[in-house]
């Protein structure tokens, strides 16, 4: 039995923008089907290079605010994520009792 929290996700590329943004980002516009294999992911390069971008992504995909928080308890100041969470579907995710999202720069 697979017990990661999200296995993989998939991004159907017809529902982002043909000018937006996440297209130019080499390593997330080459990305259609992403499959995950351990219970730890690191997103390693360099900056601009769309680490926050996808995490965002994956995170507002799966229901969490894209500025952090619980799935209970969610703020926003300002709509701060790209459309790729719109064209973004998770794949089967394990149940588990505790979900908190907080973004990397939250620890800079």
């Amino acid at each position: 039995m697979n017990d990661l929290f999200i296995q993989g996700l998939t991004i159907d590329w017809n529902r982002v923008r043909p000018y937006n943004y996440v297209r130019q980002i080499p390593a997330i516009s080459g990305i259609d089907t992403f499959t995950f294999h351990k219970p730890i992911t690191f997103f390693v390069g360099e900056n601009g290079s769309g680490k926050s971008t996808l995490l965002e992504a994956i995170a507002v995909a799966y229901g969490f605010n894209a500025e952090g928080g619980t799935k209970n308890y969610s703020f926003s100041t300002y709509n701060s994520h790209s459309e790729l969470c719109e064209a973004m579907t998770i794949s089967r995710v394990s149940q588990t009792k505790v979900r908190v999202f907080s973004p990397s720069r939250e620890f800079l």
